[in-house]
């Protein structure tokens, strides 16, 4: 019963997770972007087909399994009102599920009555009611009392029970009401985990808003904050550091009005070919050259991988997008999507407008960290003091810290001389305004810094929460999002039908929002003493105690003051991206993609497969089960194009062979064709025989090609057809369960022992929780099924790619033996899917039948999809049991 325990406690912390669902906006969307799911709401949609087939078999039940205020409730309705035939033929299923269900609630009636009174002679007769429990010593084996209260329950089941909405005829029981209440909860739990799984489908582990402080610590982006923040304190201490040997070294030549600790003003920002460097210059000075510093560097997506009009137009109206805060992200996103739409004098958006709105999100972060807000840099100054005055306090007081800092400053003021007897280290200045260090304990430092650098990584938090929200709400749009939408709110069968694809047209989406915290970088310089000499500084006095200070210590507990739990990958995944967005996953026509693969078909799979040459180094990292299904879906396609224009090609060639001669030979009667006339003649000729050659080397392939190509098809949609089998299963055991729903109390009315009564009450919690969550776990099984699959089928895609490296010949053979293997794979696939669901459904004490049915629905259709050839694995599979 542990797992039972478990279970329960599972979906009824899910189910308590979505109790308060009172968002506003279309049922299972986004408020903010009706092409996102939303993740987080268990509202049932008026689309949710087995409703709407449910409330057609009995108008009654079928209102009653929707929740209270649910869409699915107020407007399914509507369905029946607008279809005079769908109203009809409803009319008259419940006029005969009234008869069906008011024969066997008499039944049940008569053997309830049966059951009662021959119950009464049990605890009589040889005063059974006496007898020892031989499980339980010291107790009596029947309870009068426990017996009497099981047939009073059961006697309630029983009483006639009217369904608001019911028509006249309608026969229901209590029973009936409890199993719609079951049902409700199951609908709700159902509308939840859909959501969550096509929504992590939609934008992986990415959100549409803002985290909340709770699950920041384990979000990949509050990671990339931190280290942001980070970055700009490093930055800014090797500023400080820099100008301070800088000062050292030119203040003793300064006249007094130019003397200074810092500089004051903000270090100039540089364009790169893929960003921004930050440096220091002296004042007054604008070569590059004659920087002092270098700070940190800025590297932003290029748009060199866009297609060729798009990213002429995305460079021309970029410049014209730039956010000035996070707040402004989003609009400005939008609207530069919306501009590179009216451009392109496009309908909608597509894959490579979605690239481009990428690419235009990472440069707009990039613009942002080199242009901080005065707010920002202000706080990052002033963690930057506390990091040096960190270092400048509790020192020995032989050093006397404080007074050589004093006596810079007089120095600096021109109230002394020169600078004998002070130290530059351990002053301070904030505009113009000169404070020594050394004063406070470390203590006191410590609390004050982490405290203002845990607000930093909140303020850039928010930069980069944005970033990549505006990269969901700004690419999930209405050219990828149909299917998800179909599957959550349709449910059921509605989702088995429609999230593989949505599943595919996701994939380029999600992949370009899961590398939304990869796409930008910053890059600090400066370590241990945080002075760059490699400029202004360099052949410079370099034996200044400046360099003797190491900061490693104060910087390292400062960058763990902040907690996380992400493990950020600092892995380049620029090429990777290029790799996706040059692809388009399936964003070419069929003919472009048809003769690409003719001329490289490895390439051309690595590319759908988004293999690129980091992967070589790092394999396991570029494994995506969503690539998977695109390549082999265009594979099908290609193959079957492929196929065709060898078949016919070799029939058109032919013909155009045989003309060539016929013009050649008719030419040559005549003694006026002329020398132009017979070499072009020739030429054509020999060009149709060269074709007609090439054609004829490929020709015994074209068949197998169109052949493998259909089966290909047919086995991908194996796992389709099996989970919207299991999904009707489903949906006829709820009609099942309301055609006989008062048999599971029936039990009640016979003299049970105490044996007895904890088995059947067993059995009941095992078959609520069953009917609760078996359509959750069924959405589950079949996200975790694509999962699994989809690593096997890119594991497969990838060894066909290196053997079809070798040549076109090798490419053909290997999609031929291709189909095969994949059929291996399916059918061990769906037989493991079985297997769970079979353990499942015993471990919740459910009905076996509905697997059963699955079973023999998959075999036959596998049977037909084989052209009915034995299914050799699954007899020999028989066998061994």
């Amino acid at each position: 019963m542990k797992i039972k325990h478990y279970l329960s406690a599972l979906f009824l912390i899910s189910f308590l997770a979505g109790c308060s669902d009172n968002k506003e906006g279309e049922c299972g969307l986004n408020p903010n972007n009706s092409n996102l799911v939303d993740g987080y709401s268990n509202r049932v949609c008026a689309e949710h087909k087995e409703s709407v087939a449910l409330t057609a078999v009995s108008k009654g039940f079928g209102i009653s399994t929707l929740p209270n205020g649910s869409e699915a409730k107020e407007r399914i309705e509507e369905h029946f009102e607008k279809d005079v035939s769908a109203s009809q033929l409803r009319d008259e299923t419940n006029e005969v599920m009234s008869i069906v269900k008011s024969n066997y609630n008499s039944l049940f009636y008569l053997y309830a009555l049966i059951l009662v009174v021959a119950s009464i002679p049990v605890h009589i007769i040889s005063l059974m009611t006496q007898q020892v429990d031989f499980l339980n010593p010291g107790k009596k084996r029947y309870s009068l009392f426990a017996n009497g209260f099981l047939i009073l329950i059961g006697a309630i089941a029983l009483l006639p029970y009217e369904f608001e909405g019911a028509t006249k005829e309608e026969n229901s029981t209590f029973a009936d009401y409890l199993t719609s209440l079951k049902i409700r909860w199951s609908n709700m739990l159902e509308a939840e985990v859909a959501g969550n799984v096509t929504a992590s489908t939609q934008v992986g582990d990415k959100q549409s808003g803002s985290l909340s402080d709770s699950s920041k610590k384990y979000s990949e982006t509050f990671f990339k904050a931190k280290s942001i923040a980070f970055s700009e304190i490093e930055s800014k201490l090797t500023d400080n550091r820099t100008s301070k040997l800088f000062f050292e070294l030119h203040n003793l030549t300064n006249p007094v009005e130019k003397r200074k600790i810092e500089f004051t003003n903000k270090p100039m920002v540089f364009p790169t070919d893929n960003g921004y460097v930050v440096k220091r210059m002296p004042e007054q000075e604008l070569r590059e050259d004659r920087a002092i510093a270098v700070l940190y560097t800025v590297e932003h997506m290029t748009d060199s991988a866009l297609d060729g009009n798009y990213r002429k137009i995305s460079q021309s109206i970029s410049s014209n997008y730039n956010a000035g805060t996070a707040l402004q992200f989003n609009s400005q996103l939008e609207s530069f999507k919306s501009e590179l739409i009216q451009k392109m004098e496009l309908e909608s958006s597509n894959k490579k407008v979605n690239s481009a709105v990428s690419v235009q999100a990472s440069k707009m972060m990039g613009n942002l960290l080199v242009t901080p807000s005065d707010e920002k840099y202000e706080l990052i100054s002033s963690i930057t003091r506390l990091v040096e005055e960190y270092e400048c306090s509790e020192i020995p007081e032989s050093l006397d810290v404080k007074k050589m800092a004093q006596n810079y400053i007089k120095f600096v003021r021109g109230e002394n001389p020169n600078d004998d007897g002070s130290s530059i280290a351990c002053v301070g200045e904030d505009k113009s305004n000169y404070y020594t260090y050394g004063t406070r304990t470390r203590a006191d430092i410590k609390t004050e810094l982490f405290d203002k650098f845990k607000k930093l990584v909140d303020l850039v938090s928010i930069d980069t929460e944005a970033n990549e929200s505006s990269i969901v709400m700004n690419t999930v749009d209405e050219s990828n999002s149909k299917y998800c939408i179909a599957a959550r709110k349709e449910q059921g069968m509605g989702f088995s039908l429609n999230y593989p694809r949505c599943l595919m047209d996701s994939q380029q989406n999600k992949e370009i929002i899961q590398t939304a915290s990869s796409n930008y970088k910053m890059i600090s310089e400066g370590a241990l003493h945080y002075i760059d000499t490699n400029y202004d500084l360099k052949n410079n006095n370099l034996s200044s105690d400046l360099l003797n200070t190491d900061y490693t210590e104060i910087m390292t507990d400062l960058f763990n003051s902040v907690e996380t739990k992400y493990v950020f990958n600092n892995v380049d995944k620029q090429e990777y991206i290029n790799t996706l967005i040059a692809g388009n996953l399936g964003d070419d026509d069929l003919m472009t993609r048809s003769i690409s693969m003719f001329l490289n078909p490895a390439s051309h799979f690595e590319k759908t497969l988004g293999l690129g040459p980091e992967c070589e180094a790092k394999f396991y990292n570029c494994i995506n089960p969503g690539n998977a299904y695109v390549s082999i879906y265009q594979l099908s396609q290609n193959m079957f194009q492929l196929g065709s224009y060898i078949a016919f090609g070799g029939i058109i060639t032919g013909m155009a062979d045989s003309k060539a001669g016929k013009m050649k030979d008719k030419s040559s009667n005549f003694e006026l064709a002329g020398k132009k006339k017979s070499k072009y003649l020739s030429v054509v000729s020999g060009a149709a025989t060269v074709i007609k050659n090439i054609i004829d080397f490929f020709q015994p392939f074209a068949v197998p090609l169109m052949a493998s190509a259909i089966m290909l098809l047919l086995v991908m949609v194996m796992p389709t057809f099996m989970f919207i089998g299991g999904a009707v299963s489903i949906f006829l055991q709820v009609i099942l369960t309301y055609i006989i729903g008062p048999a599971y109390y029936i039990w009640m009315f016979w003299a049970n022992d105490r044996n007895n009564i904890s088995l059947n009450l067993r059995k009941m919690a095992g078959e609520i929780l069953y009917t609760v969550t078996i359509k959750s776990v069924f959405i589950l099984l079949q996200a975790a099924y694509y999962l699994f699959f989809g690593i096997i089928l890119f594991m497969e895609a990838y060894a066909m790619s290196i053997v079809a490296s070798a040549d076109l010949q090798s490419a053909i053979v290997w999609s031929i033996c291709f189909v095969p293997i994949l059929y291996l794979t399916i059918l061990n696939c769906n037989q493991l899917f079985i297997d769970i669901l079979n353990a499942y459904i015993k471990a919740t004490a459910g009905t076996v039948e509905m697997t059963e049915t699955m079973t023999i629905f998959i075999e036959k259709f596998q049977s037909i999809v084989s052209f009915g050839l034995p299914l050799t694995y699954l007899i020999l599979r028989k066998k061994k049991k």
